[in-house]
Parts: structure tokens; sequence; C-alpha cells
């Protein structure tokens, strides 16, 4: 019952983590702190309770792949109703392993790792009538596998720049399964939730700013400059086809007046010029969309710089499907950047 309750309740956290999945930054560096529980897989005749964990970490990630350390305590409690005790074991544990890229689901990791143990205490507490019998004792003499080795795998979902879910197996490899207790550690499912608390990105990191700031605009509004043939189409018109083809972010289609105004603003973040315009200074003038920044300067690669819209002359655009087509293109440009 406690196993069947325990993958419900995996499966709905893997759900909601794919789902919110796509605001994700990729840190080089993350380090910070981590907790969450575990099953030990025990034998039958052991009645195993949700274990608990802490733990810092640190990651570097170096293109798909990323090395990663921590260190933590982790309590372990079981009963063993035929003998009428419970065994409390905290142990110390340290974990080193890489992640990579796990195909399309960009924001979805492989993990492998090795990790070393330290049992630091075991008490068993008896239950029973017999007053012969000691109420709390320690087993730790009895252990004699107190340093353990385990291997563990399994995936970890970035949830934002700040924060992941990890669900992984582990197996120890010096394993004794004795009657009244597990010597060394058992087999864990293991799901932990981690915060980073590195929120630095460097000023050299081209990409990194990028994401950066795209991961900004999901957040708020993109605002249009109309510079097409005024007489092309009504505001209204182009209102409308961005709605339907543009799913990026908020828009809106703003007046030559406002943007001074919006340019002051805090939350102000990207403009986009729609029509006739430049790529930069001495360049020539073409008709598509461009991705300025807050001050109104063109951006440069890796951003998506420029998006061309056929069908209509060098100064504007041809028929509605032309427009339409070109805005879902610079809008699903913008998506392919955070993947």
């Amino acid at each position: 019952m406690k196993r069947g309750l325990l993958f419900w309740v995996l499966a709905c956290l893997i759900n909601l983590a794919i789902c919110q999945a796509q605001d994700n930054q990729s840190l080089k560096w993350k380090y910070g702190i981590a907790g969450g529980i575990a099953l030990p897989q025990l034998p039958d005749y052991f009645d195993p309770k949700i274990a608990w964990k802490g733990q810092l970490f640190s990651s570097y990630t170096l293109n798909t792949k990323a090395l990663f350390t921590s260190i933590g305590v982790r309590n372990i409690d079981y009963n063993n109703p035929e003998n009428y005790t419970s065994v409390v074991a905290r142990d110390l544990y340290a974990e080193i392993g890489l992640k990579s890229n796990f195909g399309k689901l960009s924001k979805t990791n492989l993990i492998i790792n090795y990790s070393p143990s330290l049992i630091l205490n075991s008490t068993q507490t008896y239950f029973g009538i017999d007053p012969q019998i000691p109420r709390t004792s320690s087993s730790l003499n009895e252990y004699e596998n107190t340093i353990n080795h385990s291997f563990a795998a399994g995936i970890e979902l970035e949830l934002t720049e700040y924060s992941s879910l990890t669900f992984k197996y582990q197996q120890p490899l010096n394993l004794i399964k004795k009657q009244r207790f597990v010597d060394a550690l058992p087999p864990l499912i293991n799901i932990s939730y981690a915060i980073n608390f590195n929120t630095f990105v460097s000023k050299t990191d081209k990409r990194q700013l990028m994401v950066s700031s795209l991961l900004a605009l999901q957040k708020d509004t993109l605002y249009i400059i109309n510079r097409d043939c005024k007489d092309n189409i009504t505001k209204n018109q182009l209102d409308s086809l961005w709605k339907k083809n543009f799913k990026f972010s908020a828009f809106r289609i703003i007046d030559d007046h406002e943007i001074s105004t919006i340019q002051n603003r805090k939350n102000s973040i990207h403009f986009a010029v729609f029509g006739n315009y430049y790529a930069g200074t001495g360049e020539p003038n073409s008709s598509g969309i461009y991705l300025l920044d807050k001050n109104l300067i063109n951006v440069e690669y890796p951003y998506p710089t420029f998006t061309r819209i056929t069908g209509g002359t060098s100064k504007c655009f041809g028929s509605s499907e032309s427009i339409a087509v070109g805005v879902a293109i610079f809008s699903n440009r913008l998506s392919k950047k955070l993947n």
C-alpha cells in the first residue's frame, strides 16, 4: 500500500515537473541545499517507513554534461514486527557523479553516481512485553559494514534555474540482510528537491545572458513597434495576426509616443520592430521582424536578430498569410533558443 501510494505521488510529481520545466535556465555553476525522502527496499519481515535526508550540493555544467558532488545526512527507520523492535539508523554520505542531457527532453538529465557512506549510529527500540530486554540499545557494534559503497541511477527534472526534482534508485554493494536489522545500507528509492543558490550570470557568457533575458521576457511583454506601410494593414488586423501566431510571451503593439515611457520602466526587456528597419549602423533596410533590447539597440547573436517575411516589396509586407507565417517563425525561433 505504501509503495503504491509512493509511486502514485511520484507519477504526479513527474508530470508536474515536465510541465514546469520550460522555465529553466542552464547555469554553468550551481550550488545549494537539497532535501528529500527515500523508501527502503527491505525483506518482507521488515516494515519500512519513509526515510528522510538533507544535503549540500554543487555541480558544474559543460555543454550537455555536468559533474556533481554532494554531502549529507540520512535517517532510515524501519520496524521488525516479528521481534517487536524498530530500528533507526543514521549515516553520513557523499555523492559524486555525472548528469547528461536526456535526448529531446532538454530539461531532463540522466544521472549516475557513486556514493560512499558511514553509519553514524543505529538504535534498536523494543516495544514488546519482555522486561528483560532493554527498551533501547545500540546495534552499531554488531555491524560488519559501517562503511558502505553504493551506486545510483535516475533522472533529474530541472523545474527552474533555481530548483530541480531528482528520482533515483540506489543499490548498495556490501549489503547483508540480518534477521534483526540490515547491516549496511538497504536499496533505496530516492526523491529529492534541490534549491540552487547561485543566481549569478556571467557578464561574458553571451548565451546565458540571452537565456536570462528571454526567460524574463516570457513572464513579461514584448513591445512591438509597427514600421510596416501604414495603408498595408490596420492595427487591429495586425494585433489579430500576432495574437494567433505569437506564443512566446505576452505582446502589445505600441505607438511611437509610448516608446520612451516604456523604456523607463524597470521591467521592460525587449522591443521588436515589425516592418522596414535596419540590422545595424550602415546596414541597408530590410522588411521583417527585428528584436531590440530595451535601449532600442539591435540584439546580436546568439539572439534571433532578424526574421525575414517574404512575399512583399522591400518596404511593405505582402499578404496576411505571409505575415502570419513570419510571426509564427519568429515565435518558434525564440522558443528554440531556450532548448
